[in-house]
This record gives C-alpha cells, sequence and structure tokens, in this order.
C-alpha cells in the first residue's frame, strides 16, 4: 500500500515530500530496503504513519485508513 499510494501521489497529486521529516518506525527494521524506502516516503508525504511509531507493515489496511490516505492525496 505504501508503495502504491506514494508513487501514485506523486505522479498523479503532484505532491512532494517533506525530506526533513525523519519517520522513524519501530516495526520496520525486517522490511526489505524497497519497502522501507517507500514507508518513509509515505510518511514524508504526509499519507501514512503520519504521528506514530509502530507502521504495522504486515497488517491488513481497513476501509478507514484507505479512506483517511486518498483524503490526504486529493487534499
Amino acid at each position: 500500500m505504501a508503495k502504491m499510494i506514494s508513487v501514485f501521489a506523486i505522479m498523479l497529486g503532484n505532491l512532494t515530500p517533506d525530506t526533513s521529516k525523519t519517520c522513524i518506525f519501530n516495526d520496520v527494521a525486517n522490511q526489505s530496503l524497497d519497502m522501507r524506502f517507500y514507508i518513509q516516503l509515505s510518511c514524508q508525504l504526509g499519507l501514512m504513519g503520519v504521528d506514530i511509531t509502530s507502521f504495522s507493515p504486515n497488517q491488513e489496511v481497513t476501509r478507514a485508513q484507505f479512506g483517511t490516505i486518498i483524503s490526504r492525496v486529493i487534499r
């Protein structure tokens, strides 16, 4: 989800990441380098992982979370 929404937000939503955000999560160390990049990117875009310390990369995205993410893309 992080990869899909980040690419969508950059290409179609014309969003740019705020690279000054560090976006450190305590549960992504065992993810691939590629996945960690997109997790950080989605956070720096302000779409996912905002103001939390656990990203929960293996959990399903709820309908409410998906709606919130989409609303952040089209702001």
